[in-house]
């Protein structure tokens, strides 16, 4: 079983035992979210890591304006991050309210360069 679905399988357990809410995963096209409420008044994204040390921290664009479209209509949105993923279980589980990622949330640019083989070709300088 892949790391994403363990995590979510892990979020979807602490909903059913803590709330005794049935979440379900969201369709082909929903953005900014995993999971939600059937009556769409919560959203949940879900992120996972084998690692145990370093908790997940980047978050799309996509999440960031589901979160505040989930504050502005007065809808929960929370982020889930499940670390140390190992044997169906989690060394750590954490929670993000929606709430506090609009407000503390802090944008970062980065660059990155598509590696695909029809785009790059060997030019390499050692020969």
């Amino acid at each position: 079983m892949k790391i994403a679905d363990v995590a979510v399988a892990i979020v979807k357990a602490y909903f059913r035992q803590k709330e005794g809410v049935e979440l379900i995963e969201a369709k082909r096209g929903d953005v900014g979210y995993d999971l939600k409420k059937a009556d769409e008044t919560l959203f949940v994204e879900v992120k996972g890591s084998a690692n145990q040390k370093i908790p997940f921290r980047y978050f799309t664009n996509s999440e960031y304006e589901k979160a505040r479209v989930c504050r502005r209509n007065k809808l929960r949105y929370e982020v889930h991050i499940v670390i140390g993923i190992e044997d169906g279980k989690c060394s750590d589980h954490f929670v993000i309210p929606g709430d506090d990622l609009v407000r503390h949330a802090k944008p970062e640019i980065i660059w990155c360069y598509a590696m695909r083989k029809r785009e790059i070709t060997n030019r390499s300088v050692m020969k």
